[in-house]
């Protein structure tokens, strides 16, 4: 890898690519935006292909940022992320990196992998494992130390994340560590896991995979902090990156829709102003400033922005995806809406919520086709409008974790690629329920057992409720 490294640093692509110049740093697996440099680039890229040669893990890649200082990340505001944070989001996942460091880097793959193969886990086994990965499976004496030096946390604090940074990560490596190293505890790992994923209490879900209390495991953990090690192994040969110089107006663009994906709202309007101005021709500033303007519940102006970015040739699936649900949601013509989601499947052949929709869609226009000729030969029938369910304009896909009853009314809180959202459920009688099988559902309040299901609502921000929209409709997996 050092000489793949060297021999990418004397060509002249890499050698032209100034601290102040975006660069893309691609191969088959990753795509890396850095101005950080070509050297740092190219070392974060190649930590990445490492990882993922581990895990051996293909998935649509996150986006990786490398940014070249502090200054940088503050622009941004990115949270509390400093050497290196993963973020995920309904539209998509984030690496975001200011030092290329193995462990580093590793750390943060190991998220992605896991926010997209499991669901919801407690920081202490989500940090645990990410450490253990950043090492690959090797002692890590900085922890050692540290836990020798300050011991080790209660067990409620530790679960809890309390105690400070740094011993909660040591401690949370090192039971981690026990637990995948020891061949009395790993063959069981999975079951933990699919306790924690149900939402079950760490004691209860430990002990019942393990058949032990949590904490006689915690003081087995002090005793053999390090002394056991497994090995994980990079697989070769890896790919070699290609480096080109990205144009102001592409580097605007990425920066604009990382903003706007990290709810910094005014620097994203910013930025897609400034683009609006200098390229109006430009398709991304209308798909940016029309994501702003449905964010902000301004459909109309929306409809007309993604109308615009359509028009001037946006080759981006979710822009005709969101215009076709504002036209739907407006009670526009059915055959727009088929034509736009028509429109993002051939772009982008995997988007399942468009596939879903659209095969919706043409369904319904049969069914009114259907309708239309049986009414010609029956006399008309009034419908209530009370008796109509609402249709949504937006999708997520997510695991169900809590119910609030509020009255008649209830909140879902639902976790979608790490983050937690709530959905306000107006009329929870009048929500349609598809595809249960043999699942009973209830809006039983409080905890749930965790389930996958897919979500319609009417994007809505409630700021007082917690909630981004009412429920309209919803999907078991």
């Amino acid at each position: 890898m050092a000489a793949l490294l060297a021999a990418l640093l004397l060509t002249p692509a890499a050698l032209s690519g100034a601290a102040s110049q975006w660069l893309r740093i691609s191969t088959p697996n990753f795509e890396l935006l850095t101005d950080a440099g070509a050297k740092k680039g190219l070392e974060a890229i190649a930590r990445l292909e490492e990882i993922r040669s581990v895990f051996g893990f293909s998935a649509p890649p996150p986006r990786v940022f490398v940014f070249a200082s502090e200054a940088d990340r503050k622009m941004f505001d990115l949270h509390e992320f400093k050497p290196g944070s993963f973020l995920g989001t309904p539209e998509r996942n984030y690496i975001l990196l200011r030092d290329a460091n193995e462990r580093i880097v590793y750390h943060e793959y190991t998220h992605f992998v896991f926010a997209r193969t499991h669901g919801p886990l407690p920081a202490w086994f989500a940090e645990g494992v990410a450490e253990f990965y950043s090492a690959l499976g090797r002692p890590i004496s900085g922890h050692i130390a540290r836990l020798t030096a300050e011991g080790w946390l209660p067990m409620s604090i530790w679960l809890g994340g309390g105690g400070g940074p740094a011993r909660f990560y040591a401690q949370s490596w090192a039971f981690i560590h026990m637990l995948y190293t020891s061949r009395s505890y790993r063959d069981q790992l999975p079951n933990l896991m699919k306790r924690l994923e149900e939402g079950a209490p760490a004691a209860g879900a430990f002990a019942d995979a393990f058949g032990k209390p949590l904490a006689d495991a915690l003081n087995e953990a002090r005793v053999m902090a390090g002394r056991s090690s497994i090995t994980l192994t990079i697989k070769g040969p890896l790919p070699v990156p290609q480096i080109s110089a990205l144009s102001d107006t592409t580097a605007t663009i990425a920066l604009a829709d990382l903003s706007l994906d990290l709810n910094r709202y005014d620097h994203a309007f910013e930025l897609y102003s400034e683009l609006a101005r200098d390229r109006p021709e430009d398709p991304a500033a209308a798909t940016g400033l029309g994501a702003l303007a449905l964010r902000r519940g301004d459909y109309a102006e929306a409809r007309r922005l993604l109308r615009r970015a359509i028009e001037l040739g946006s080759r981006e699936a979710r822009t005709h995806y969101e215009y076709a649900m504002l036209v739907r949601e407006s009670k526009g013509p059915p055959s727009e809406v088929i034509e736009s989601l028509r429109k993002a499947v051939e772009l982008a052949p995997d988007f399942s919520d468009a596939k879903y929709l659209l095969d919706h869609a043409e369904l319904d226009r049969k069914q009114r086709e259907t309708t239309t000729a049986v009414r010609a030969s029956k006399p008309p029938v009034t419908v209530p409008k009370s008796w109509n369910n609402p249709e949504g304009d937006s999708r997520l896909d997510a695991v169900l974790e809590q119910v609030d009853c509020l009255g008649a009314q209830a909140r879902l809180w639902v976790n979608a690629n790490g983050k937690r959202y709530g959905l306000a459920v107006r009329e929870p009688g009048k929500i349609p329920i598809r595809n249960t099988g043999g699942v009973t559902f209830e809006f039983g309040c409080g905890r749930q057992k965790p389930r996958r299901i897919g979500i319609e609502y009417r994007a809505k921000p409630d700021a007082a409720a917690g909630t981004i929209g009412d429920v309209t409709a919803l999907e078991f997996h």
